[in-house]
């Protein structure tokens, strides 16, 4: 039991040397839609890509990724555009400059893979530190009005979530997340509802009581009823959801 945090590299090493370049293009943006469960929108080859999830229309929802020099850039998107408001756009400037122990050396994208969908992020971590990057969630939800299938994505920054979905341009919704649940020795759940969508997620919850993560983690993992529970933990702040994990078997 338990959750396991997988990488992938953003650098190659360079033969006979101990310095790594950016190795970020469309084979390896392939290759990380294949492990998160997402698709690849290649915009521009080698140089502009969107992550989604689902069947969205113009598959132009969910995470940007853009070369620039040599800095990967990766930003909210809804229906092809950057929200114009701060408060509803996630965006992260990661250098991957060549070196041989920063930049392109240490650059990854991190994941953990859920019974529904996923939580990752990308940042720059010396071997053995702690990964402090998983900033954001992608699941399956439900439209509690029509009762079609949609898909919730989620980022966490400056101690507040940003949520959207492949609904409308509309569709997003920022609030802050609470920082401690001040029960810690029971764990009450209650499912995730998207304020502004009428989403329902099957998968997520929102954390009414329980643990919290430690600072400078990974997240933390836990038991109920022989369903194990995904909390994401991050730099700054504390996520208050806590995800359905695959169970053994389902692995």
């Amino acid at each position: 039991m338990g959750y396991t945090v997988q990488r992938i590299r953003l650098g190659k090493k360079e033969a006979d040397s101990t310095f790594y370049n950016a190795d970020v293009n469309d084979a390896k943006m392939q290759e990380i839609a294949a492990a998160l469960g997402m698709k690849l929108n290649i915009v521009e080859s080698n140089t502009t890509w969107i992550l989604y999830m689902g069947d969205d229309e113009h598959n132009t929802t969910g995470f940007k990724f853009s070369l620039s020099g040599a800095n990967l850039i990766m930003t909210t998107v809804i229906q092809g555009a950057t929200p114009s408001t701060s408060t509803y756009c996630y965006s992260y400037n990661m250098s991957l400059t060549r070196s041989a122990n920063s930049g392109a050396a240490n650059a990854f994208l991190h994941f953990v893979s859920c019974k529904e969908g996923v939580v990752f992020g990308i940042g720059i971590f010396s071997e053995g530190s702690n990964i402090t990057d998983l900033l954001h969630i992608v699941l399956p939800a439900k439209d509690l009005k029509t009762n079609e299938d949609r898909i919730a994505y989620m980022s966490f920054t400056s101690a507040r979530y940003i949520i959207y979905s492949d609904v409308d341009e509309a569709s997003h919704y920022a609030q802050a997340w609470s920082q401690d649940s001040n029960i810690h020795d029971v764990v009450s759940l209650a499912q995730y509802v998207y304020p502004a969508g009428y989403l329902a997620i099957p998968s997520a919850y929102y954390i009414l009581a329980g643990p919290d993560v430690a600072s400078g983690v990974s997240g933390e993992s836990f038991i109920i009823n022989d369903q194990e529970y995904f909390i994401p933990g991050n730099t700054s702040s504390i996520w208050r959801i806590a995800i359905e994990l695959p169970k053994s078997e389902e692995s």
